[in-house]
């Protein structure tokens, strides 16, 4: 049976203050943001090994998962930011 995952306070917090911070420029990145984080943390239990092994802790049961590009226009040049 694959395991739960509770978000600390800090761990809610921070992904507030992070989605917030993105607001102050668009309010749509910022919710695409919050939706692939919670996406992602929602199959950590189904998947428990994806993602890369986390170098600097050389443990595999810490890992970490990257997210989508996200495109910003900036002016009237298209930048994508990974």
């Amino acid at each position: 049976m694959a395991s739960r995952i509770i978000w600390s306070p800090r761990a809610t917090s921070h992904l507030e203050g992070i989605c917030e911070y993105i607001a102050k420029d668009s309010l749509m990145y910022s919710r695409i943001f919050a939706q692939q984080v919670t996406s992602i943390v929602k199959n950590i239990p189904q998947f428990p090994k994806s993602g890369r092994i986390v170098p600097e802790y050389d443990d595999p049961n810490i890992r970490e998962k990257s997210m989508a590009i996200i495109g910003l226009s900036i002016g009237s040049k298209k930048r994508l930011l990974r």
